[in-house]
Protein backbone atom coordinates (compact mmCIF):
# COMPACT_ATOMS: atom_id res chain seq x y z
CA UNK A 1 0.00 0.00 0.00
CA UNK A 2 1.38 2.99 -1.15
CA UNK A 3 1.57 6.12 1.76
CA UNK A 4 0.61 9.49 0.77
CA UNK A 5 4.31 10.90 0.24
CA UNK A 6 4.71 7.71 -2.41
CA UNK A 7 1.92 9.56 -4.16
CA UNK A 8 3.36 13.02 -4.52
CA UNK A 9 6.86 11.51 -4.92
CA UNK A 10 5.44 9.94 -8.26
CA UNK A 11 4.93 13.03 -9.92
CA UNK A 12 7.83 15.18 -10.94
CA UNK A 13 7.66 19.36 -11.25
CA UNK A 14 7.58 19.46 -14.65
CA UNK A 15 4.73 16.84 -14.64
CA UNK A 16 3.20 18.61 -12.39
CA UNK A 17 3.04 21.96 -14.11
CA UNK A 18 1.95 20.11 -17.02
CA UNK A 19 -0.82 18.35 -15.64
CA UNK A 20 -1.76 21.67 -13.24
CA UNK A 21 -1.86 24.16 -16.35
CA UNK A 22 -2.23 21.90 -19.44
CA UNK A 23 -5.40 19.80 -18.24
CA UNK A 24 -6.45 21.23 -14.59
CA UNK A 25 -7.76 24.86 -15.67
CA UNK A 26 -11.17 23.77 -16.37
CA UNK A 27 -13.79 22.33 -13.96
CA UNK A 28 -14.91 19.00 -15.02
CA UNK A 29 -18.37 20.08 -14.85
CA UNK A 30 -18.05 22.51 -18.00
CA UNK A 31 -19.31 21.09 -21.38
CA UNK A 32 -16.29 19.30 -22.53
CA UNK A 33 -14.88 21.65 -25.10
CA UNK A 34 -12.38 23.68 -23.14
CA UNK A 35 -8.75 23.16 -23.22
CA UNK A 36 -5.60 24.81 -22.05
CA UNK A 37 -3.10 22.37 -23.53
CA UNK A 38 -2.27 24.76 -26.68
CA UNK A 39 -1.63 27.27 -23.53
CA UNK A 40 0.93 25.23 -21.98
CA UNK A 41 2.46 24.70 -25.40
CA UNK A 42 3.09 28.63 -26.36
CA UNK A 43 3.88 29.16 -22.29
CA UNK A 44 6.58 26.22 -22.63
CA UNK A 45 7.88 28.40 -25.68
CA UNK A 46 7.59 31.65 -24.29
CA UNK A 47 8.53 30.99 -20.33
CA UNK A 48 8.57 35.00 -20.36
CA UNK A 49 5.17 35.41 -20.58
CA UNK A 50 4.71 33.88 -16.87
CA UNK A 51 6.90 36.46 -15.47
CA UNK A 52 5.17 39.51 -14.07
CA UNK A 53 1.51 39.11 -13.51
CA UNK A 54 -0.89 41.28 -11.35
CA UNK A 55 -4.18 39.74 -9.53
CA UNK A 56 -6.80 39.07 -11.64
CA UNK A 57 -10.94 38.58 -11.46
CA UNK A 58 -11.68 35.51 -12.76
CA UNK A 59 -14.86 34.16 -14.62
CA UNK A 60 -17.43 32.92 -12.32
CA UNK A 61 -20.36 30.35 -13.40
CA UNK A 62 -22.46 28.22 -11.59
CA UNK A 63 -23.23 24.23 -11.39
CA UNK A 64 -26.16 22.96 -9.96
CA UNK A 65 -25.26 20.21 -7.10
CA UNK A 66 -27.27 17.04 -6.39
CA UNK A 67 -29.52 19.18 -4.03
CA UNK A 68 -30.36 21.66 -6.55
CA UNK A 69 -29.07 24.42 -5.53
CA UNK A 70 -25.83 25.82 -7.33
CA UNK A 71 -22.01 25.53 -6.62
CA UNK A 72 -20.14 28.18 -7.04
CA UNK A 73 -17.19 28.02 -9.40
CA UNK A 74 -14.91 29.97 -11.57
CA UNK A 75 -12.09 29.61 -14.21
CA UNK A 76 -8.92 31.82 -13.49
CA UNK A 77 -7.59 34.31 -16.21
CA UNK A 78 -4.81 32.06 -17.71
CA UNK A 79 -1.67 34.12 -17.11
CA UNK A 80 -2.21 34.51 -13.51
CA UNK A 81 -3.07 30.72 -13.59
CA UNK A 82 -0.26 29.84 -15.41
CA UNK A 83 1.98 32.36 -12.72
CA UNK A 84 0.54 29.98 -10.00
CA UNK A 85 1.60 26.81 -11.87
CA UNK A 86 5.16 27.73 -12.49
CA UNK A 87 5.02 28.80 -8.53
CA UNK A 88 4.26 25.45 -7.62
CA UNK A 89 6.54 23.81 -9.70
CA UNK A 90 9.46 26.03 -8.36
CA UNK A 91 8.95 24.84 -4.85
CA UNK A 92 7.65 20.85 -5.28
CA UNK A 93 10.41 20.03 -3.44
CA UNK A 94 9.53 22.07 -0.46
CA UNK A 95 5.67 21.33 -0.66
CA UNK A 96 6.60 17.66 -1.08
CA UNK A 97 8.87 18.07 2.23
CA UNK A 98 6.23 19.32 4.26
CA UNK A 99 3.48 16.57 3.20
CA UNK A 100 6.63 14.27 3.91
CA UNK A 101 6.57 15.87 7.55
CA UNK A 102 2.98 15.90 8.45
CA UNK A 103 2.00 12.66 7.30
CA UNK A 104 5.15 10.75 8.26
CA UNK A 105 3.53 9.35 10.87
CA UNK A 106 0.13 8.11 9.43
CA UNK A 107 -0.33 4.60 10.08
CA UNK A 108 -3.02 4.78 7.06
CA UNK A 109 -4.06 7.10 4.92
CA UNK A 110 -5.64 10.18 6.52
CA UNK A 111 -6.02 12.48 2.72
CA UNK A 112 -8.41 10.41 0.50
CA UNK A 113 -8.84 12.67 -2.07
CA UNK A 114 -5.52 14.09 -3.51
CA UNK A 115 -3.23 13.80 -6.77
CA UNK A 116 -1.88 11.40 -8.04
CA UNK A 117 -0.60 10.08 -11.20
CA UNK A 118 -2.69 8.11 -13.07
CA UNK A 119 -2.17 4.41 -12.73
CA UNK A 120 -1.80 2.40 -16.32
CA UNK A 121 -2.24 4.85 -19.18
CA UNK A 122 -0.12 7.01 -20.79
CA UNK A 123 -2.47 10.06 -20.58
CA UNK A 124 -2.10 12.82 -18.28
CA UNK A 125 -3.90 13.04 -16.23
CA UNK A 126 -7.73 12.64 -15.07
CA UNK A 127 -10.37 14.23 -12.39
CA UNK A 128 -13.08 12.14 -10.89
CA UNK A 129 -15.39 12.30 -8.23
CA UNK A 130 -16.07 8.70 -8.06
CA UNK A 131 -14.32 5.06 -8.07
CA UNK A 132 -14.47 3.88 -12.27
CA UNK A 133 -16.61 1.49 -13.03
CA UNK A 134 -14.86 -1.72 -12.59
CA UNK A 135 -15.74 -5.13 -14.50
CA UNK A 136 -11.76 -7.24 -14.00
CA UNK A 137 -14.25 -10.41 -13.35
CA UNK A 138 -15.77 -10.29 -16.29
CA UNK A 139 -19.05 -11.58 -15.22
CA UNK A 140 -22.66 -9.92 -15.02
CA UNK A 141 -23.37 -9.19 -11.86
CA UNK A 142 -23.89 -5.57 -10.30
CA UNK A 143 -22.44 -5.08 -7.15
CA UNK A 144 -21.09 -1.76 -5.04
CA UNK A 145 -17.33 -2.05 -6.14
CA UNK A 146 -18.49 -1.39 -9.67
CA UNK A 147 -20.50 1.24 -9.29
CA UNK A 148 -19.12 4.92 -7.77
CA UNK A 149 -19.31 5.53 -4.24
CA UNK A 150 -19.99 8.84 -4.73
CA UNK A 151 -21.88 10.29 -7.61
CA UNK A 152 -20.48 13.48 -8.53
CA UNK A 153 -19.88 14.31 -12.37
CA UNK A 154 -17.46 12.12 -14.12
CA UNK A 155 -16.63 13.60 -17.07
CA UNK A 156 -13.09 12.41 -18.12
CA UNK A 157 -9.95 14.54 -19.60
CA UNK A 158 -6.90 13.71 -20.17
CA UNK A 159 -4.69 14.79 -17.34
CA UNK A 160 -1.85 13.96 -15.19
CA UNK A 161 -3.04 13.16 -12.18
CA UNK A 162 -5.88 11.53 -10.55
CA UNK A 163 -7.99 12.57 -7.54
CA UNK A 164 -10.23 9.89 -6.43
CA UNK A 165 -12.57 9.06 -3.53
CA UNK A 166 -11.32 6.52 -1.17
CA UNK A 167 -8.71 4.54 -3.67
CA UNK A 168 -9.24 1.80 -1.39
CA UNK A 169 -7.07 -0.75 -3.41
CA UNK A 170 -3.97 1.43 -3.32
CA UNK A 171 -4.51 3.37 0.01
CA UNK A 172 -6.38 1.02 2.10
CA UNK A 173 -9.59 1.33 3.97
CA UNK A 174 -9.76 2.25 8.11
CA UNK A 175 -13.11 3.09 8.07
CA UNK A 176 -14.17 -1.13 9.44
CA UNK A 177 -11.30 -0.85 11.71
CA UNK A 178 -12.25 2.46 13.26
CA UNK A 179 -16.30 1.91 13.44
CA UNK A 180 -15.16 -1.65 15.00
CA UNK A 181 -13.00 -0.23 17.73
CA UNK A 182 -7.91 20.18 -7.54
CA UNK A 183 -5.56 20.60 -9.43
CA UNK A 184 -3.71 23.66 -8.19
CA UNK A 185 -6.42 24.31 -5.48
CA UNK A 186 -6.50 21.09 -3.97
CA UNK A 187 -2.83 21.09 -4.23
CA UNK A 188 -2.74 24.52 -2.18
CA UNK A 189 -5.39 22.70 0.50
CA UNK A 190 -3.77 19.97 1.09
CA UNK A 191 -0.68 21.86 2.34
CA UNK A 192 -2.79 23.69 5.24
CA UNK A 193 -4.80 20.84 5.54
CA UNK A 194 -2.16 18.44 6.26
CA UNK A 195 -0.79 20.44 8.97
CA UNK A 196 -4.13 20.59 10.68
CA UNK A 197 -4.38 16.69 10.21
CA UNK A 198 -0.88 16.21 12.14
CA UNK A 199 -1.98 18.52 14.64
CA UNK A 200 -5.50 16.44 15.09
CA UNK A 201 -3.34 12.63 14.58
CA UNK A 202 -0.94 13.85 17.56
CA UNK A 203 -3.71 14.69 19.57
CA UNK A 204 -4.91 10.64 19.47
CA UNK A 205 -8.21 11.06 17.13
CA UNK A 206 -8.63 8.55 14.49
CA UNK A 207 -10.15 9.97 11.28
CA UNK A 208 -9.90 10.60 7.63
CA UNK A 209 -10.38 13.61 5.32
CA UNK A 210 -12.29 13.25 1.81
CA UNK A 211 -10.75 17.08 1.14
CA UNK A 212 -12.61 19.05 3.56
CA UNK A 213 -14.97 16.92 4.77
CA UNK A 214 -13.49 15.15 8.67
CA UNK A 215 -15.31 11.64 9.21
CA UNK A 216 -14.13 10.85 12.54
CA UNK A 217 -14.69 7.84 15.14
CA UNK A 218 -14.66 8.62 18.68
CA UNK A 219 -15.53 5.92 22.13
CA UNK A 220 -18.02 8.56 23.52
CA UNK A 221 -20.31 11.21 22.52
CA UNK A 222 -18.08 13.24 24.47
CA UNK A 223 -14.75 13.01 22.84
CA UNK A 224 -16.80 13.89 19.61
CA UNK A 225 -17.61 16.92 20.83
CA UNK A 226 -13.84 17.30 21.53
CA UNK A 227 -12.80 16.87 18.35
CA UNK A 228 -15.09 19.39 16.63
CA UNK A 229 -13.82 21.66 19.49
CA UNK A 230 -9.69 21.20 18.82
CA UNK A 231 -10.92 20.96 14.57
CA UNK A 232 -12.50 24.16 14.99
CA UNK A 233 -9.18 25.84 16.49
CA UNK A 234 -6.99 24.17 13.84
CA UNK A 235 -9.23 25.64 11.21
CA UNK A 236 -9.17 29.33 12.49
CA UNK A 237 -5.65 29.20 12.68
CA UNK A 238 -5.93 29.01 8.69
CA UNK A 239 -8.95 31.31 8.61
CA UNK A 240 -10.81 28.57 7.97
CA UNK A 241 -14.49 27.57 9.32
CA UNK A 242 -16.47 24.98 10.24
CA UNK A 243 -19.91 24.76 8.25
CA UNK A 244 -21.90 23.85 11.29
CA UNK A 245 -24.87 23.24 9.06
CA UNK A 246 -23.07 20.37 7.76
CA UNK A 247 -21.90 18.56 10.92
CA UNK A 248 -23.26 15.98 12.92
CA UNK A 249 -22.50 13.59 15.58
CA UNK A 250 -23.58 9.91 14.50
CA UNK A 251 -23.77 6.88 17.06
CA UNK A 252 -22.35 3.84 16.16
CA UNK A 253 -22.59 0.91 14.61
CA UNK A 254 -23.07 2.64 11.43
CA UNK A 255 -23.22 1.30 7.60
CA UNK A 256 -20.21 1.17 5.87
CA UNK A 257 -21.92 3.27 2.88
CA UNK A 258 -24.70 5.55 2.52
CA UNK A 259 -28.12 3.59 2.99
CA UNK A 260 -29.41 4.48 -0.30
CA UNK A 261 -26.26 3.14 -1.89
CA UNK A 262 -26.48 -0.36 -0.13
CA UNK A 263 -30.25 -0.44 -0.86
CA UNK A 264 -29.68 0.09 -4.81
CA UNK A 265 -26.49 -1.82 -4.73
CA UNK A 266 -28.96 -4.77 -3.55
CA UNK A 267 -31.68 -3.96 -6.10
CA UNK A 268 -31.94 -6.66 -8.74
CA UNK A 269 -31.25 -4.95 -11.54
CA UNK A 270 -30.62 -8.23 -14.03
CA UNK A 271 -33.64 -9.58 -16.02
CA UNK A 272 -34.60 -13.47 -16.07
CA UNK A 273 -32.46 -13.71 -19.94
CA UNK A 274 -29.39 -11.95 -18.44
CA UNK A 275 -30.14 -8.42 -19.34
CA UNK A 276 -31.20 -5.52 -18.00
CA UNK A 277 -35.34 -5.71 -18.95
CA UNK A 278 -38.54 -3.02 -19.47
CA UNK A 279 -39.55 -4.64 -15.77
CA UNK A 280 -36.20 -3.87 -14.01
CA UNK A 281 -35.31 -0.96 -15.28
CA UNK A 282 -38.45 0.94 -14.71
CA UNK A 283 -38.39 -0.56 -11.03
CA UNK A 284 -34.80 -0.02 -10.44
CA UNK A 285 -35.43 4.08 -11.55
CA UNK A 286 -38.66 3.91 -9.31
CA UNK A 287 -36.42 2.74 -6.57
CA UNK A 288 -33.87 5.21 -7.02
CA UNK A 289 -37.15 8.09 -6.95
CA UNK A 290 -38.09 6.47 -4.04
CA UNK A 291 -34.57 6.61 -2.42
CA UNK A 292 -33.92 10.06 -3.00
CA UNK A 293 -37.74 11.52 -2.05
CA UNK A 294 -36.96 9.22 1.19
CA UNK A 295 -33.35 11.45 1.56
CA UNK A 296 -34.11 14.53 1.29
CA UNK A 297 -34.34 14.63 -2.62
CA UNK A 298 -31.20 14.52 -2.96
CA UNK A 299 -30.57 13.66 -6.52
CA UNK A 300 -27.35 11.45 -6.20
CA UNK A 301 -29.20 8.03 -5.90
CA UNK A 302 -30.62 9.27 -9.54
CA UNK A 303 -27.39 9.38 -10.73
CA UNK A 304 -26.15 6.56 -8.83
CA UNK A 305 -29.22 4.70 -10.79
CA UNK A 306 -28.07 6.32 -14.21
CA UNK A 307 -24.69 4.59 -14.45
CA UNK A 308 -25.53 1.40 -13.29
CA UNK A 309 -27.98 1.15 -15.88
CA UNK A 310 -26.22 2.47 -18.20
CA UNK A 311 -23.10 0.53 -18.25
CA UNK A 312 -21.53 -0.62 -21.23
CA UNK A 313 -20.84 -4.04 -19.77
CA UNK A 314 -24.30 -5.29 -18.90
CA UNK A 315 -26.69 -6.00 -21.77
CA UNK A 316 -30.34 -4.71 -21.90
CA UNK A 317 -33.12 -5.05 -24.10
CA UNK A 318 -34.27 -1.82 -26.81
CA UNK A 319 -38.07 -1.62 -24.84
CA UNK A 320 -35.62 -0.97 -21.82
CA UNK A 321 -33.28 1.40 -23.66
CA UNK A 322 -36.06 3.29 -24.86
CA UNK A 323 -37.78 3.65 -21.45
CA UNK A 324 -34.82 4.74 -19.59
CA UNK A 325 -34.01 7.38 -22.66
CA UNK A 326 -37.54 9.01 -22.11
CA UNK A 327 -37.64 8.38 -18.24
CA UNK A 328 -33.85 9.71 -17.60
CA UNK A 329 -34.40 12.64 -20.12
CA UNK A 330 -37.64 13.72 -17.83
CA UNK A 331 -35.85 13.29 -14.87
CA UNK A 332 -32.38 15.27 -15.95
CA UNK A 333 -34.97 18.38 -16.92
CA UNK A 334 -36.27 18.26 -13.32
CA UNK A 335 -32.72 17.56 -11.70
CA UNK A 336 -30.73 19.23 -13.88
CA UNK A 337 -27.53 18.12 -11.41
CA UNK A 338 -27.74 15.09 -13.93
CA UNK A 339 -27.70 16.94 -17.16
CA UNK A 340 -23.73 16.83 -17.08
CA UNK A 341 -23.78 13.24 -17.37
CA UNK A 342 -26.77 12.25 -20.20
CA UNK A 343 -24.87 12.76 -22.87
CA UNK A 344 -22.40 9.88 -21.57
CA UNK A 345 -24.99 7.87 -19.78
CA UNK A 346 -28.08 8.07 -21.49
CA UNK A 347 -27.65 9.48 -25.34
CA UNK A 348 -24.43 7.24 -25.86
CA UNK A 349 -25.06 4.05 -23.48
CA UNK A 350 -28.68 3.68 -24.96
CA UNK A 351 -27.70 4.80 -28.65
CA UNK A 352 -30.55 7.69 -28.37
CA UNK A 353 -31.36 8.97 -31.63
CA UNK A 354 -30.87 12.30 -32.77
CA UNK A 355 -34.52 13.32 -32.62
CA UNK A 356 -35.07 12.68 -29.21
CA UNK A 357 -31.72 14.07 -28.11
CA UNK A 358 -33.27 17.67 -30.04
CA UNK A 359 -36.62 17.17 -27.95
CA UNK A 360 -34.97 16.79 -24.75
CA UNK A 361 -32.14 19.77 -25.47
CA UNK A 362 -35.36 22.57 -26.52
CA UNK A 363 -36.82 21.54 -23.32
CA UNK A 364 -33.22 21.89 -21.40
CA UNK A 365 -33.02 25.00 -23.05
CA UNK A 366 -36.61 26.53 -22.12
CA UNK A 367 -36.48 25.29 -18.78
CA UNK A 368 -32.90 26.72 -17.94
CA UNK A 369 -33.89 30.10 -19.71
CA UNK A 370 -37.07 30.50 -17.12
CA UNK A 371 -34.85 29.15 -14.41
CA UNK A 372 -32.22 31.41 -15.12
CA UNK A 373 -29.83 27.95 -15.41
CA UNK A 374 -26.65 29.03 -16.91
CA UNK A 375 -25.43 25.57 -17.11
CA UNK A 376 -28.02 24.00 -18.55
CA UNK A 377 -28.23 26.98 -21.12
CA UNK A 378 -24.79 26.17 -21.98
CA UNK A 379 -25.51 22.11 -22.47
CA UNK A 380 -28.32 22.84 -24.37
CA UNK A 381 -26.18 24.82 -26.67
CA UNK A 382 -23.41 22.01 -26.90
CA UNK A 383 -26.19 19.38 -27.78
CA UNK A 384 -27.32 21.62 -30.69
CA UNK A 385 -23.79 21.91 -31.31
CA UNK A 386 -22.14 18.29 -30.65
CA UNK A 387 -25.51 16.79 -32.69
CA UNK A 388 -26.15 19.02 -35.58
CA UNK A 389 -29.41 20.16 -34.89
CA UNK A 390 -30.40 24.02 -34.53
CA UNK A 391 -33.01 24.67 -31.57
CA UNK A 392 -35.64 27.61 -30.80
CA UNK A 393 -33.55 30.29 -29.18
CA UNK A 394 -34.58 34.08 -27.54
CA UNK A 395 -30.94 35.59 -28.32
CA UNK A 396 -31.48 38.47 -26.34
CA UNK A 397 -31.77 36.22 -22.89
CA UNK A 398 -28.59 35.22 -22.97
CA UNK A 399 -27.04 38.06 -24.79
CA UNK A 400 -27.97 40.34 -21.81
CA UNK A 401 -27.01 38.31 -19.14
CA UNK A 402 -24.39 38.68 -16.89
CA UNK A 403 -23.24 34.95 -17.91
CA UNK A 404 -20.03 34.54 -20.10
CA UNK A 405 -20.08 31.10 -20.79
CA UNK A 406 -23.26 30.52 -22.25
CA UNK A 407 -22.52 33.83 -24.66
CA UNK A 408 -19.41 31.70 -25.75
CA UNK A 409 -21.80 29.35 -26.42
CA UNK A 410 -24.05 30.94 -27.76
CA UNK A 411 -20.82 32.44 -30.54
CA UNK A 412 -19.85 29.04 -31.50
CA UNK A 413 -23.68 27.88 -32.12
CA UNK A 414 -23.71 30.86 -34.20
CA UNK A 415 -20.69 30.39 -36.15
CA UNK A 416 -21.58 26.73 -36.43
CA UNK A 417 -25.15 27.94 -38.20
CA UNK A 418 -23.92 31.33 -39.72
CA UNK A 419 -25.99 32.82 -37.93
CA UNK A 420 -24.39 36.71 -39.06
CA UNK A 421 -26.84 38.91 -37.46
CA UNK A 422 -26.12 36.68 -34.06
CA UNK A 423 -22.57 36.79 -34.78
CA UNK A 424 -22.41 40.64 -34.91
CA UNK A 425 -24.90 41.19 -32.02
CA UNK A 426 -22.43 39.29 -29.47
CA UNK A 427 -19.62 40.86 -30.86
CA UNK A 428 -20.61 44.14 -30.20
CA UNK A 429 -21.59 42.97 -26.54
CA UNK A 430 -18.00 41.85 -25.93
CA UNK A 431 -16.99 45.22 -27.25
CA UNK A 432 -19.61 46.55 -24.21
CA UNK A 433 -17.85 44.30 -21.11
CA UNK A 434 -14.49 45.60 -22.23
CA UNK A 435 -15.86 49.59 -22.58
CA UNK A 436 -17.46 48.88 -18.94
CA UNK A 437 -13.59 47.33 -17.57
CA UNK A 438 -15.25 43.90 -17.09
CA UNK A 439 -12.58 42.12 -19.48
CA UNK A 440 -11.64 39.64 -16.55
CA UNK A 441 -14.90 38.29 -15.45
CA UNK A 442 -15.74 37.52 -18.99
CA UNK A 443 -12.35 36.88 -20.39
CA UNK A 444 -12.90 34.04 -22.30
CA UNK A 445 -16.00 35.22 -24.42
CA UNK A 446 -13.62 38.25 -24.96
CA UNK A 447 -10.46 36.63 -25.87
CA UNK A 448 -12.22 34.22 -28.10
CA UNK A 449 -14.83 36.67 -29.98
CA UNK A 450 -13.23 39.53 -30.29
CA UNK A 451 -10.44 40.11 -33.60
CA UNK A 452 -6.90 40.75 -32.62
CA UNK A 453 -6.92 44.08 -33.47
CA UNK A 454 -9.47 44.69 -30.40
CA UNK A 455 -7.55 43.27 -27.74
CA UNK A 456 -4.26 44.32 -25.42
CA UNK A 457 -0.99 42.98 -24.25
CA UNK A 458 -0.28 39.31 -24.01
CA UNK A 459 -3.89 39.03 -24.86
CA UNK A 460 -2.97 40.61 -28.42
CA UNK A 461 0.17 38.55 -28.03
CA UNK A 462 -1.95 35.03 -28.20
CA UNK A 463 -4.48 35.98 -30.47
CA UNK A 464 -1.58 36.50 -32.77
CA UNK A 465 0.36 33.42 -31.90
CA UNK A 466 -3.46 31.39 -32.42
CA UNK A 467 -4.34 30.43 -29.35
CA UNK A 468 -7.58 28.90 -28.57
CA UNK A 469 -9.22 27.89 -25.48
CA UNK A 470 -12.00 25.87 -27.99
CA UNK A 471 -11.55 22.64 -28.92
CA UNK A 472 -12.81 22.26 -32.54
CA UNK A 473 -16.63 21.78 -32.21
CA UNK A 474 -17.87 23.35 -34.97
Amino acid sequence: MKNYIDCMNEISDDELFDGLLGFGMFAEKLPPIFTSEHFLDYCKNNPSILGQSKPNRYVYFESIRNTNVPRALGIPTPICYGKLCLELKDNWDKIKDVFRNNTLNDNYKVSRIHIRKRQNSEALLKMTYGEEMEDDDNDDSIDADMIPLTTESEIYHESLFSMNYKNWKIDGDPLMDFSLGPHTSNVLSEILLTSIDKELREKGYLFIRNIDDYTCYTESYEKAENFLNDLVTELRKYNFALNHKKTLIKELPQATAEEWIQVLSDKQVIGRYGTIDYNTARSYLDSAILVMNNNSKNASSLLFAIKVLGNPSIGISNSAKKYCIKKMCSLAIIYPYLVPNIDKYVFDAFNASIFEIELFTQKLYEDSVKQRNYEGICYALYFAIKYNFMISIEKESIINSIDCLSKLLLWLYSCKYEFDQMKNDLLNEARRLVTVNEFDENWIFLYEVLPESELQNEWKTMKAAGISFIKNVI
